[in-house]
């Protein structure tokens, strides 16, 4: 257990009641930084904090006083292929709708989404594991599948056409048939965006070790929570846009959960941009000669965005929003 770490009660372990804020008097009152928490730093840019504040915040739960994660019961085989029929229903979704709008032919879509959407949960599935390079693998799987539910999307494409391995912020594409460059690269100007405000801040450092392990840029603070002015929360572990943040505040199995639980919102956050945000922006894009050139070289996951939306309208129960519920199952391992 690290220093000064709290003892976690098999209670809160049970507990689904997974509210994100502190707001007891005695640890810290709105606008104002208790003791042993993160400060953020005076240098952070404006913008960038407008950015993430309408980001969603996929984040690990929190208890009184210092932020205590709790977790569900370990899921059994029905709740496991629960979860992969879920993610199977949401690729097949995700196709045919696209098609149906453009008049062609759903049956392809439907069997190749929902065979993309199983990969993608088999890809989150690794990324929980403990042994070195989880999050990476998990990460690619997740990546395969996803592109595999955006090529059953287009009714010309063949479900392996293009394939989408995302290493950090940049995303590489590999086109394995058709016309245009076999390899190329695009960078994730929101992960980006994100990666820099954790680098602003003087309290968090860069785990280069967990970075490579993970397949994306890691972030931690030790003995302290990380507080997030923009919502007045305090978090034991948070996912912005593709990059972890994570504190040591536990015993190396709850702070091990905490971390797998992240991993799972990063592959999540995968397939909202390459499902639901890029053919949105390449679509706004795409009306100038301008736009397509620099949406062939960067991204902006505005879907993550639409996802907040959603979060603040109609799922303020952290216990009823389905990302959350998937990764705290997930992670239980």
């Amino acid at each position: 257990m690290c220093e000064g770490a709290p003892h976690l009660p098999a209670q809160a372990r049970r507990s689904r009641t997974n509210e994100a804020r502190v707001r007891d008097r005695a640890c810290c009152s709105r606008g104002k930084v208790s003791p042993g928490s993160l400060p953020v730093g005076p240098s952070v840019v404006p913008g960038l904090l407008l950015l993430l504040v309408v980001s969603p915040l996929a984040a690990q739960s929190l208890g009184r006083g210092r932020p205590v994660p709790v977790f569900q019961e370990a899921p059994g085989w029905a709740e496991g292929a629960g979860l992969m029929v879920a993610n199977a229903t949401l690729g097949a979704v995700s196709a045919t709708v696209v098609r149906a709008c453009r008049g062609e032919p759903l049956v392809p879509g439907l069997l190749w989404g929902a065979a993309g959407g199983a990969i993608h949960y088999a890809g989150k599935r690794v990324a929980v594991e403990r042994f070195d390079g989880a999050g990476l693998l998990g990460r690619q799987i997740g990546g395969v599948g996803t592109s595999v539910v955006r090529n059953a999307m287009d009714g010309g494409r063949g479900p392996l056409d293009e394939l989408m391995l995302p290493l950090g912020p940049v995303r590489m594409y590999v086109r394995t048939r058709g016309a245009g460059p076999r390899v190329r690269a695009r960078l994730d100007v929101t992960a980006v965006a994100a990666a820099l405000y954790a680098r602003w801040n003087p309290a968090l450092h860069l785990d280069a070790g967990e970075s490579l392990s993970s397949g994306t840029l890691v972030f931690r603070v030790n003995n302290r929570a990380i507080h997030m002015p923009w919502s007045d929360t305090e978090l034991c572990g948070a996912e912005l846009s593709s990059t972890i943040l994570l504190s040591r505040l536990f015993e190396a199995e709850t702070d091990a959960r905490v971390f797998a639980h992240e991993r799972v919102h990063v592959i999540q956050s995968d397939y909202v941009q390459h499902v639901v945000s890029d053919p949105l922006v390449g679509l706004l894009m795409g009306g100038t000669a301008t736009g397509r050139a620099l949406h062939r070289h960067v991204e902006l996951n505005v879907g993550e965005v639409l996802t907040g939306l959603l979060e603040h309208a109609l799922l303020r129960s952290y216990s009823h929003r389905p990302w959350e519920i998937e990764a705290d199952g997930l992670a239980f391992r």
